[in-house]
């Protein structure tokens, strides 16, 4: 808006107009300009801060910054108090609102003045330095917001700022010379300039974007801990000349650090598990997150209509506050369990992956190209068979299925995983099928559990009355889709489970399914019911 603003300004003197006529007329075309572009309270925000400074000085009155952007929100807020809640609102007023606050206090202002005459320092200051501490500003003030929406920041915003902002600056300025420009020749090479700008920019985004270090997850954090944030971010300017600003700063810290010790206090005495089937639609992806914080994600849903990688289970791990999977455990290579695998690889922290012996020779390419990208980023990829465990205080990962040195079809072959912990257990069973059930029962593996996710989505060839009675599970959970194509899940199986007496939950009708484990109870949440 701001570049936008310039331009406009820029063309409008160039047409020799007084310098009122000048202010008035950019005024009333960038009004005009808000409906055309839909109106949204960051452009009206906008608009109104050109606007008053403008209209300041016409009726030659000083303007500041700060005022300005205060009559903005009255202008705003009055007739629509509900914007608000606008998250778009919210961060773009705090950005901006960091930025004016932090301009009068910016240290590069204070340089020695051998620095500010030398060329270099100063072409180094302007391109790199001023940039980042611009991100700075806006990332502070707007950063309790970001955290409450997406419970994550971008550790290289900066570095989009000094390149990608630059790049989509030049492509609007082409494309608007090619907007303005009467004679063609000159109109389709300003065309191919903006084109070049906004395809570099959009390159370069992809490769800043494309990161597991992209975005950290930060929280989720208490509303009042957040309004405790950003009431010491709004203290930081004055700080260094006020006691009293100096002594609310000290208070917040005090208030905030309490309170992220008692929470972090109350989950060491009270510890709990929790098992998330989460929503992915027609496939699995189940988040295992221990009583120490460590957390597994069992399968990762399919990328056909969408990524469940990218869309669903990367969103979902940042809203929830996981940092970094401690493993992504693939059951068996079919693609509604790793179709979001690559993904997730590609933009989130991952330390292990767990496959079986049998699926490295798998030779399905989207399923090789999953196991290359994890090879390239440094990622263990570790073989999964019948005895292996993984433990930690007060939790266990058993794998019960499949046998070693043995290749089958590949849901016969599925990873089936026993965890246990504060004296309950679970069962995970991928898209094992019967055939792969009584290979687990020869074997006289313990089953028995509070919490058994049924194979193969509900699917008739699993789940077998003899795995169900060894199981003896109180809640089976199923992961399907709504209205899929394959009917899962099968109206034998529900019929077989009621017969036994088996209550059970399906992410086609209850959403996300959470189940948290204390060592007194058993804990059920679901998105939708």
């Amino acid at each position: 808006m701001v570049l936008l603003a310039g331009m406009l300004m820029v063309f409008l003197k160039a047409t020799g107009l007084p310098h009122k006529v000048v202010r008035i007329a950019a005024i009333v075309l960038l009004f005009i300009y808000i409906p055309i572009t839909g109106g949204s309270p960051a452009v009206r925000r906008a608009v109104l801060m050109f606007a008053v400074p403008q209209l300041g000085a016409l009726l030659q009155r000083p303007a500041n910054t700060l005022n300005s952007l205060g009559v903005a929100l009255l202008f705003i807020l009055i007739p629509n108090p509900g914007v608000l809640w606008n998250p778009g609102f919210q961060f773009s007023v705090t950005a901006t609102m960091g930025i004016l606050i932090g301009g009068p206090i910016n240290p590069l202002q204070k340089l020695p003045e051998a620095l500010t005459k030398n060329k270099w320092w100063m072409r180094f200051q302007n391109f790199i330095l001023n940039p980042t501490y611009v991100t700075l500003c806006a990332t502070l003030s707007t950063a309790p917001f970001l955290i409450h929406h997406f419970k994550t920041l971008s550790p290289v915003a900066w570095l989009g700022n000094i390149v990608v902002v630059p790049a989509i600056s030049w492509g609007m300025q082409a494309g608007l010379f090619a907007l303005l420009s009467p004679v063609d020749f000159l109109r389709q090479h300003f065309c191919y300039a903006a084109g070049f700008f906004l395809r570099i920019a959009s390159l370069l985004t992809r490769m800043l974007s494309d990161s597991s270090e992209a975005s950290i997850t930060v929280g989720p954090f208490a509303p009042a801990e957040l309004l405790i944030l950003g009431i010491l971010f709004l203290l930081i300017p004055m700080m260094r000349k006020n006691a009293i600003a100096r002594a609310y700063a000290l208070i917040s810290v005090l208030v905030f650090a309490f309170l992220f010790c008692f929470g972090a206090y109350r989950e060491i005495v009270h510890p709990t598990w929790k098992l998330a089937i989460i929503d992915i639609g027609q496939g699995d992806s189940i988040l295992i997150t221990t009583p120490s914080g460590k957390n597994l994600l069992v399968d990762t849903g399919p990328n056909d209509k969408r990524d469940s990688g990218k869309d669903i289970i990367v969103p979902y791990l940042h809203h929830i506050g996981v940092m970094r999977l401690d493993a992504l455990i693939i059951s068996h290579p079919d693609a509604d369990h790793f179709g979001g695998a690559k993904a997730i690889i590609k933009s989130f922290p991952v330390k292990e992956v767990w496959i079986t012996e049998c699926a490295r020779t798998e030779p399905k390419s989207a399923w090789l190209s999953t196991l290359a990208e994890a090879a390239d980023r440094g990622i263990l990829i570790r073989d999964i068979r019948r005895g292996f465990t993984w433990k930690e205080r007060l939790f266990e990962l058993h794998a019960v299925h499949p046998q070693p040195n043995e290749c089958v079809e590949t849901n016969e072959g599925s990873i089936t995983l026993r965890a246990k912990g504060l004296g309950h257990s679970a069962v995970l069973t991928g898209d094992l099928t019967t055939a792969g059930e009584k290979e687990i029962l020869r074997t006289g593996a313990y089953l028995k559990s509070d919490v058994l996710k049924l194979g193969h989505h509900g699917s008739k060839t699993s789940s077998s009355v003899l795995f169900l009675n060894a199981v003896n599970p109180r809640l089976a959970l199923i992961s399907s889709g709504r209205h899929n194509r394959f009917r899962h899940p099968h109206k034998q199986v529900t019929r077989r489970l009621d017969s036994l007496g088996i209550p059970y939950l399906n992410t086609a009708t209850s959403g996300t399914i959470t189940v948290k484990f204390t060592p007194d109870t058993m804990l059920i949440n679901t998105m939708w019911n």
